[in-house]
């Protein structure tokens, strides 16, 4: 779990500051993803979630289905999540030492978005979910990788600025 919460924070870092922040970049992966800034900041990248779910032996249709749902529900998870830390004071969104409790709620907040989903399509155990989520946040990790990976090399100069 911890593993997870650190890759991730260093995954937004540099997506932030990496030439793929740029909303034109885009490039093609072997699985077909695309490296667009908006494809890699979704939480529930659709096809990820599909091939997670389907290497867990979930049938195809039920994949398929609960897939595309969280699809539609990453969409919330911003709003949500802000509804949430606007009723904390300080907010920890907007201070920076209350980066921990930010973190935290983001987490508990995409657990309990993906469990429903799961368990509304019959998947209610909690420590099949956990899993599931753990292995998508590797996936996101590992497609953010590659990702810089297949972008062009920056020439670095160190004596500009």
């Amino acid at each position: 779990m911890k593993r997870f919460h650190h890759c991730l924070c260093c995954c937004i870092t540099a997506l932030i500051t990496s030439p793929l922040a740029a909303d034109t970049t885009e490039t093609v992966l072997s699985n077909s993803m695309k490296c667009t800034k908006e494809e890699l900041m979704r939480s529930f990248p659709e096809q990820l979630v599909e091939s997670i779910l389907i290497k867990a032996n979930i049938p195809k249709d039920k994949s398929d289905a609960i897939s595309k749902e969280l699809a539609v529900k990453d969409k919330d998870l911003a709003r949500i999540i802000e509804e949430k830390t606007t009723k904390l004071e300080p907010n920890p969104i907007q201070n920076l030492s209350q980066r921990d409790q930010a973190i935290r709620i983001y987490r508990e907040t995409l657990y309990e978005v993906f469990a429903s989903v799961l368990k509304a399509h019959g998947i209610n155990d909690d420590d099949q979910i956990q899993k599931l989520l753990d292995e998508l946040g590797e996936a996101r990790s590992k497609l953010f990788i590659e990702c810089i990976r297949k972008q062009p090399a920056r020439n670095f100069d160190p004596s500009a600025g």
